[in-house]
């Protein structure tokens, strides 16, 4: 028999107060826990259809079980890879990635946000990312930072193979 199981109704409304405790992120939400590799994730969103969750510090890589615990239960443990990197830009709209100008105005297509224009040849330009791996020095998961994190090297970002 599958069983299903259901997150809080309360989408957007959840107890943050008191959540976040020297600058570091809750690893349980409004009674909504995730747990990978057997070890409580860091909770940042909880929604009737989505959580947000950081996974905590672990040498592993390859396959691991995640898991959702709340006041009704246990999920059954589905497999999802564990990586030490994945890099990713944020995007708008799942088509633009998430730019700025050196000045930090918007940069995207004109028109598609107030204000917004594209960049110019040989424009430095600002692009917002995740998953770039282990900082220098490095942050434990789930630390709010109240400064930019420097990776060891700079990454290498191409467009179109150049």
């Amino acid at each position: 028999m599958k069983k299903t199981y259901q997150i809080s109704r309360r989408c957007c409304a959840c107890d943050w107060n008191g959540a976040i405790v020297n600058g570091q992120l809750p690893t349980s939400l409004d009674n909504v826990k995730v747990m990978i590799n057997g070890k409580a994730a860091y909770i940042s969103y909880i929604s009737p259809g989505q959580i947000n969750a950081l996974s905590p510090a672990d040498t592993a890589v390859g396959s691991v079980q995640v898991q959702v615990v709340n006041t009704g239960g246990t999920s059954d443990a589905i497999t999802a890879t564990l990586q030490s990197a994945n890099p990713g830009l944020f995007l708008w709209n799942n088509k633009y990635a998430v730019t700025q100008h050196a000045d930090y105005s918007i940069l995207a297509p004109s028109g598609l946000f107030s204000g917004s224009t594209p960049a110019k040849p040989g424009e430095t330009v600002i692009l917002w990312g995740t998953g770039l791996g282990t900082t220098n020095p490095a942050q434990d998961p789930g630390t709010i930072s109240s400064a930019a994190n420097q990776l060891p090297a700079p990454p290498a970002v191409t467009i179109g193979n150049l």
